[in-house]
Order: structure tokens, then C-alpha cells, then sequence
């Protein structure tokens, strides 16, 4: 073997170490929440108005980032990149935004929050079996509360609507 393979070889078990220590992930983690922060930030008008020059340079160094991220663990990896599912979702995701602007794509370009769930997987993994089936039964308890709330309330919303645009009388 000579020394270029070993090389290469040591390079990638040190970048696939870098990637795998705790203080990356979470410093990626950070990244990912700052960046659904200023994304959310970003659909407000008001926002926009002021700052909508630093969002968007906010944005372009976090894909930035989240490139050399995924870069450096297509490296480390190499084809075993592609046998994990977030690795997937989160190069699909960065290719998205990666794509000239569009109105179409902005939607999609917020799939980038959703790389935010990986630390709620995480947390979740680390909970035992009891309290995840009784956070799951709470969810759907106040999903069935908020569904009862909004249901109706949208209805009405709806009739209000119906009535101002067609002229009906109160």
C-alpha cells in the first residue's frame, strides 16, 4: 500500500472522529436552530423591511455551512453517507437550497427547520419507554382540544368571509 492510500485513509477516520463529537453535532444543532429562528424571522414583513439584507447574508453563511458540513461527512463516509436517512434528507434539503431562488422553492427551502427534529429524536431516544407513551397520549389529547377549538373558529371565519365578499346580509 503506499503512503497516498494510508494518507487518505487516516484522513477520512479523522474527519469521520471530528464529526462524530458531541460538540460538533451540537454546534450543528445550534446552527440548525439559529437558522429556523432567522427563517422564521424572515416571513415577517416588518423584519424584512429592516433587516431583510442580514437575514439573507445570515442565511447564505448558514447553507454555507451546512455544505461544508455535509461535505466533510461525504468524505468521512464516503457511500456509507447515503445508508442514513437523515444524511439523506439533510443533502436533499441543502441541494434545495442550493437552487436559484423561486418563489416555488421557498417553501421547500424551509424543510431546512425540519433538520431540527434530529434533536428532538435525540431527546427522545434518550427518554424511557413509559414517558415517550405518555407524552404521545398528551399530544393527542391537546391535539383533540385544539382540533374542537380551531374546527369551529375556522368555520365561522370562513361564513365571515363568505359574507363580506358576497354582500350577504348579517
Amino acid at each position: 500500500m503506499d503512503s497516498s492510500a494510508q494518507t487518505s485513509v487516516t484522513l477520512r477516520e479523522r474527519a469521520r472522529e471530528f464529526v462524530e463529537r458531541p460538540w460538533v453535532t451540537n454546534a450543528v444543532l445550534g446552527v440548525i436552530i439559529f437558522n429556523a429562528v432567522t427563517l422564521g424571522l424572515g416571513t415577517s414583513d416588518t423584519v424584512n423591511a429592516h433587516a431583510g439584507g442580514l437575514l439573507n447574508i445570515i442565511d447564505r453563511v448558514v447553507l454555507g455551512i451546512f455544505v461544508a458540513e455535509l461535505a466533510l461527512k461525504l468524505f468521512a463516509y464516503g457511500l456509507r453517507f447515503f445508508t442514513s436517512a437523515w444524511n439523506i434528507f439533510d443533502f436533499l434539503v441543502v441541494s434545495v437550497g442550493l437552487l436559484p431562488y423561486s418563489q416555488g422553492l421557498s417553501a421547500l427551502r424551509g424543510l431546512r427547520v425540519v433538520r431540527a427534529l434530529r434533536l428532538l429524536c435525540s431527546l427522545i431516544a434518550e427518554l424511557p419507554y413509559s414517558t415517550i407513551i405518555c407524552l404521545i397520549e398528551k399530544h393527542l389529547e391537546a391535539g383533540v382540544i385544539i382540533n374542537n377549538i380551531c374546527c369551529p373558529l375556522s368555520m365561522v371565519s370562513a361564513l365571515c368571509e363568505s359574507r363580506e365578499r358576497f354582500d350577504l346580509p348579517v
